[in-house]
């Protein structure tokens, strides 16, 4: 499926996945884990393994057909796993994934330097040099295990270069470098950029000033 901006979702039905390919031609994975584990459950032991209210990439999304998107930016996705046992009105064939056809994150509509969005963000995040006339470094901690992309968009929220696409990633101490390129890799002129964090989908904007 293609929406008006040009972004394709696909439904990868061999590996249990949905994927993204953005304007700018990037692929990306933005929801199942891979997994077939709820098949063939009971009704008292399925629940937890749906994934319902967790990061999209955490979730079983077994043998997807196809997708929707919704005028709420949601993604609706119909499912046909064979042998499932889908009793007592807890599943439903359809899963629903929130927010993914948002091409710019919350924290860069507003505009606004250090912006973030409720919930858990990566700690201390640091970017050097700001203003740069060449690159910049932006550094940050995780404390924990979760699904972090960065990106860079211009003032517009367009994106213009991911640093890295969305995955999992462990704890730890993590170092991006902006050399001041698109994703074509084209010089981007002087001015005013949104460096963009995103942990288990909340998002963390930092101003930073590009000057040649």
């Amino acid at each position: 499926m293609i929406d008006a901006r040009g972004v394709m979702y696909i439904a990868n039905r061999g590996f249990d996945r949905i994927h993204r390919v953005g304007i700018d031609g990037v692929l990306e994975t933005i929801a199942g884990d891979g997994t077939l584990s709820f098949l063939g459950c009971t009704r008292h032991t399925c629940r937890d393994q749906m994934g319902d209210g967790r990061p999209a990439l955490d979730a079983p999304i077994p043998l997807p057909l196809h997708v929707l998107l919704t005028p709420q930016n949601d993604l609706l996705v119909p499912m046909s796993p064979p042998g499932a046992f889908w009793v007592g009105g807890v599943f439903s064939f359809l899963r629903r994934i929130c927010g993914v056809g948002d091409l710019v994150p919350t924290a860069v509509a507003a505009i606004g330097e250090n912006v973030p969005t409720p919930g858990a963000t990566p700690s201390s995040v640091r970017l050097w040099p700001n203003p740069s006339n060449a690159s910049v470094t932006v550094a940050f901690e995780l404390d924990r295990t979760a699904s972090v992309s960065v990106r860079v968009y211009d003032e517009l929220g367009q994106r213009v270069r991911v640093l890295a696409a969305e995955a999992r990633r462990p704890a730890g101490s993590y170092q991006f470098v902006w050399d001041g390129l698109d994703q074509a890799g084209r010089s981007q002129a002087s001015g005013t950029y949104f460096l963009v964090v995103s942990v288990d989908g909340t998002a963390e904007s930092h101003k930073l000033t590009l000057l040649h």
